[in-house]
């Protein structure tokens, strides 16, 4: 188990990167584009996980967020809203290689807005606004190639929205 105490400057975010990038991509550059003062704000962040069997199976969950209370603003105004007043999750459980097994696999998901709708817990598990991703990775000598799947739920069409891409890496 870790915590840690961060001190954020304001307009800045923590997993700008991320897996949600592509969801809000606008909301971020908005919020980047606008001017702060140099103010800092106090944050917080909590990791929880296992490992079984050698790191063959590893479980991990983070949560982080600011140490303010969080409004409750409804679904029609996250586009307006700022990622960093709210808790975010990111929760990862892998299957690694098993000796000369070629494939490995990695299941994760990511939440943002947690308590901005319906409540915390509530929140935590509504698909709007996480995304759930899969890897399935297969090594062959330096070459490691991953199918990429994410799945993110669409509350219009009442159902979930599954992309998925191709990557190839090699390791020196």
């Amino acid at each position: 188990m870790l915590i840690r105490f961060e001190v954020l400057q304001d307009g800045f975010i923590p997993s700008y990167f991320d897996s949600n990038y592509d969801i809000y991509r606008a909301q971020k550059y908005l919020f980047m584009q606008q001017d702060y003062s140099s103010a800092w704000t106090p944050s917080w962040f909590a990791s929880l996980g296992t490992s079984l069997f050698t790191d063959i199976l590893v479980f991990n969950a983070a949560l982080d967020g600011p140490f303010k209370a969080s409004p409750v603003i409804g679904q029609n105004a996250i586009a307006a809203a700022n990622q960093t007043d709210y808790p975010h999750l990111r929760a990862v459980l892998a299957l690694n290689r098993i000796d000369k097994f070629p494939f490995y696999f990695e299941a994760t998901y990511e939440k943002y807005y947690i308590g901005a709708v319906k409540g915390f817990f509530s929140d935590l598990v509504d698909p709007t606004d996480a995304v759930i991703g899969l890897n399935i990775n297969y090594k062959t000598g330096a070459s490691i190639l991953t199918l990429l799947y994410n799945a993110q739920w669409n509350p219009a069409a009442d159902k979930f929205e599954v992309t998925s891409s191709l990557q190839a890496a090699v390791m020196f």
